[in-house]
């Protein structure tokens, strides 16, 4: 299994970061208002190498930021080298959450995200809190994810299908210019299916 533990410390040393941060230290990130659809950083979970011969993989994100803004619809995702898979969390009246697919943007790029069907539960309160299980084979993608705020289960499965063989990353990306976000934490955990 590898583990990585993603302190706002281990970010700023190690992520690409595509917007610089307003404000950072130990223990946060602080992006303020930026581009629209612009991506926040893209965070390495396991390289290609390690990945050689593994047909199918687990992967658990665990994720912690606070919404700092009223306006808040942060999309959060793994991706292979050339597209992401994950989640759109919306503050608006529907409210709750969106599995999305995204092209991975360039350095000046923005993201684009196709949104499926709304699943999941509205957020209630500003800090958010949740773990994302994948589950990646050469055929399919799915993923669950779970809150802390509350019991409910959200399960989807992608249209697009993420390459086992080659490396994986975190990206975030915002959805409106005027969205602010604080990044408290990510903690990715990979292992081949089956195991523990």
């Amino acid at each position: 299994m590898v583990y990585v533990l993603m302190s706002p410390s281990w970010l700023q040393s190690n992520a690409q970061v595509l917007e610089k941060p307003t404000a950072q230290n130990a223990s946060s990130i602080l992006f303020g208002s930026g581009k629209n659809r612009g991506p926040l950083f893209k965070a390495a979970v396991i390289a290609a190498e390690k990945m050689d011969g593994l047909s199918s993989v687990a992967v658990e994100l665990k994720f912690w930021y606070e919404r700092i803004s009223t306006d808040n619809d942060l999309y959060v995702g793994l991706c292979d080298d050339q597209t992401c898979v994950g989640f759109y969390y919306v503050d608006n009246n529907d409210g709750g959450i969106y599995p999305s697919t995204w092209n991975v943007p360039s350095v000046n790029g923005v993201c684009s995200p196709i949104r499926q069907s709304r699943i999941g539960w509205k957020y209630s309160s500003a800090t958010n809190r949740a773990t994302m299980t994948f589950e990646l084979t050469s055929s399919h993608t799915s993923a669950i994810v779970t809150s802390d705020e509350t019991t409910s289960i959200a399960m989807s499965t992608f249209s697009a299908v993420l390459k086992v063989n080659t490396g994986l990353w975190v990206m975030t990306c915002r959805s409106d210019t005027n969205e602010q976000y604080k990044i408290r934490l990510f903690e990715a955990k990979v292992r081949r299916n089956g195991s523990s």
